[in-house]
């Protein structure tokens, strides 16, 4: 029951959204949430020098935002954002001689 609850409370919002106001002087505020993550791990060389590499990058972007529609369908907006950014990096190299 919780569940059927809650998915028709997230299909009304839905709704509400696709039918959001587009015309001129509506106000639209918004909140984004982007999150990345990259990890490479690799190895390689050349002649008797070899190496492995490791790399590996988070970053997290979070903030509100605001829009003005100056005409139908044209909204000119702002935000203000929070990033964190986190790397970590090592290479090792062995030579054979």
């Amino acid at each position: 029951m919780k569940k059927t609850l809650a998915l028709a409370a997230a299909m009304l919002f839905a709704v509400q959204l696709v039918n959001a106001q587009t015309q001129k002087g509506s106000v639209n505020l918004g909140f984004d949430l982007n999150h990345y993550a990259s990890k490479m791990d690799g190895a390689g060389g050349q002649g008797s020098s070899w190496y492995t590499q490791y790399h590996k990058i988070e970053n997290l972007t979070v903030g509100p935002t605001i829009g003005y529609f100056v005409c139908d369908g044209l909204e000119l907006g702002a935000g203000i954002f929070y990033q964190s950014s986190l790397q970590n990096q090592a290479q090792n190299s062995v030579n054979g001689y």
